[in-house]
């Protein structure tokens, strides 16, 4: 069992965003999907999201899938649609590292990740459409 002993000072220095970024649970969401350790309690869930997913959402599943998504994922916008330009106006050199870190270890990536890993603008498409993705 783990035990976290918090002071009264540790509660009072706790803050919390004013409201959600989107993208960021998301990713979280995402990360929590394809966690490595399998968690076997959240295998009900993950059947049951994996089933519910549309097909277009399946492009995010291969770059969020790691301890952290990519940096140029990472945002704290407050709108989807804020949140989604800032993402496609990420640095390329970070979108390079970040895709290069993510796959690191694993088999080639799908062509639009090379292609978005080469700078390539329409690969940004499959990216977006996949965090836009509804049921």
């Amino acid at each position: 069992m783990l035990r976290i002993r918090l002071t009264a000072a540790d509660f009072a220095s706790v803050r919390f965003a004013p409201r959600p970024a989107p993208l960021q649970e998301l990713n979280t969401a995402f990360l929590t999907l394809f966690r490595p350790d399998g968690a076997v309690l959240l295998a009900r869930w993950r059947r049951r999201v994996l089933g519910a997913l549309p097909p277009t959402a399946g492009a995010l599943g291969e770059v969020v899938r790691r301890v952290r998504a990519p940096a140029f994922l990472d945002v704290f916008a407050d709108s989807l649609p804020e949140a989604l330009d800032e993402v496609r106006s990420a640095r390329p050199e970070l979108v390079r590292a970040e895709l290069e870190r993510v796959h690191a270890g694993r088999p080639a990536p799908p062509a639009w990740v090379r292609d978005l890993h080469r700078g390539d603008a329409d690969a940004w498409r499959p990216l977006l459409r996949a965090q836009r993705s509804e049921g």
